[in-house]
């Protein structure tokens, strides 16, 4: 499955003032793929928040992780996530995820 090749503070994605975390999992059913968040705070666990999944076998969802810090100024920090096999290109495609989308 290849949990936690990846991982980066999501800074707040849910505007909690406490820091977030991003796991990724690329090797995830067939290579799918999928990244996990973990919202911040007292009440943090192993449990994700979100999970987020690849849309076709080989996207390699979740190869990277980053923080994007508020790309669309709507007050949250949003997230990258990369999906090498997305395209037949193999380059790494980076899906934008915004809190408008959590």
């Amino acid at each position: 499955m290849y949990f936690g090749d990846a991982v980066a503070g999501a800074s707040d994605i849910n505007g909690d003032t406490m820091p977030d975390v991003i796991v990724g999992a690329d090797g995830y059913n067939s290579l799918t793929g999928r990244s996990y968040v973990y919202l911040g705070g007292a009440a943090m666990n192993n449990v994700a928040d979100l999970v987020m999944t690849g849309e076709a076998v080989n996207n390699h969802f979740g190869l990277s992780v980053s923080s994007a810090g508020d790309i669309n100024s709507d007050g949250y920090s949003d997230m990258i996530v990369g999906a090498y096999g997305y395209s037949s290109t193999h380059r790494e495609e980076l899906m934008f995820i915004t809190a408008a989308q959590y």
